[in-house]
């Protein structure tokens, strides 16, 4: 077993050295690759738009905590489209398997297309219409150390195009979850996209959105309701934000997203949720007083699993979210 930990932790520390080493070289300079930071899940979008603990079957999850994919997941087909804003979207697919007794693989793509858009030289005269995309592709190994804990590794590589220009990355999403099914509790932890942009747009590096996030998914003991609390943004010069136009208790509640679904019985749910940060954002930008809050459903029958969820992400319009399973293999049963 230790022998086992100890070949899944190594070469994260490793890509953690050199991701922060290339980092710290970037200080200061603008992220990239935002794209990864959108939900790739419906049940996600449902409960503020970001989760580590979110109990379920849904393979889609290991966008968000490669720590919760595990066995119950493999021979599952998941994919989702999301309407993101107008003439953008978005979309992903994931596929896995077994790997011995305790270990599941996954790989996996997103994307976002954003449409044509018009460009302009510096003199404002139109240069005719141009596209722009974001791809990424990944894989991911899982392993459950105990009947409790489990730990997952996505490794990924990333590519962007706008108009002529193109860039290169590579990024790597590492999480454990903990499972208490007689208290009816999951909490889980992830850091994700750490890495670096091997080839700029322009010729000048920028960092990734990396991010450190916690949650915790706790089922009521006596009612039909599960609640979903995450502390995101954990990036230390995310958490120094000293950002004027809001005050400190503003500047608290951003790293925190809030999420209750109602479940009476384990083939349907609907839930809502609440998320600070993008409130904030939306507020400071003209958006409607909706803006931050969200709500889905989902229903599970032996063909596929559907969910929905509706979001804003943006203030000009509301994002649709729809995400399928299909079972198309034999997985083993949950833990």
């Amino acid at each position: 077993m230790t022998k086992k930990i100890l070949n899944i932790i190594s070469p994260v520390l490793l890509f953690f050295a050199f991701s922060s080493l290339a980092y710290g070289q970037m200080t200061g300079r603008d992220e990239v690759y935002g794209f990864l930071r959108l939900p790739a899940s419906s049940e996600v979008v449902m409960v503020g738009g970001a989760s580590v603990s979110y109990p379920t079957q849904d393979p889609l999850m290991v966008f968000s905590n490669p720590g919760l994919y595990g066995q119950e997941m493999a021979g599952r087909l998941g994919f989702s489209f999301l309407n993101y804003i107008p003439n953008a979207y978005s979309g992903a697919a994931v596929y896995g398997g077994l790997v011995g007794e305790r270990g599941a693989w996954a790989a996996g793509a997103r994307f976002v297309q954003y449409g044509k858009m018009q460009g302009y030289d510096i003199h404002g005269n139109a240069t005719g219409s141009f596209s722009a995309t974001d791809i990424a592709l990944q894989g991911t190994y899982s392993y459950d150390l105990s009947d409790c804990f489990r730990g997952g590794v996505t490794l990924k590589g990333i590519y962007s195009h706008i108009d002529s220009y193109s860039s290169l990355g590579v990024g790597v999403d590492v999480g454990v979850s903990y499972i208490n099914e007689d208290l009816g509790m999951l909490l889980g932890a992830a850091a994700t996209n750490v890495g670096a942009q091997l080839k700029g747009y322009n010729g000048t590096r920028e960092s990734l959105p990396w991010d450190i996030q916690v949650g915790l998914s706790q089922r009521l003991a006596h009612a039909p309701f599960r609640a979903h609390f995450l502390i995101h943004d954990l990036n230390p010069r995310l958490w120094r934000d000293k950002r004027e136009d809001l005050s400190s208790g503003e500047r608290f509640t951003r790293h925190f997203a809030l999420g209750v679904e109602f479940v009476p019985n384990d083939k349907f749910f609907l839930g809502v949720g609440y998320n600070p940060s993008v409130g904030q954002d939306m507020k400071l930008q003209g958006g409607n007083k909706l803006g931050g809050f969200s709500i889905g459903a989902g229903l599970k029958t032996s063909l596929m699993d559907v969910q929905v969820g509706v979001a804003s992400f943006h203030p000009s319009s509301l994002s649709f979210s729809l995400g399928v399973v299909i079972p198309l293999g034999d997985a083993r049963d949950e833990l």
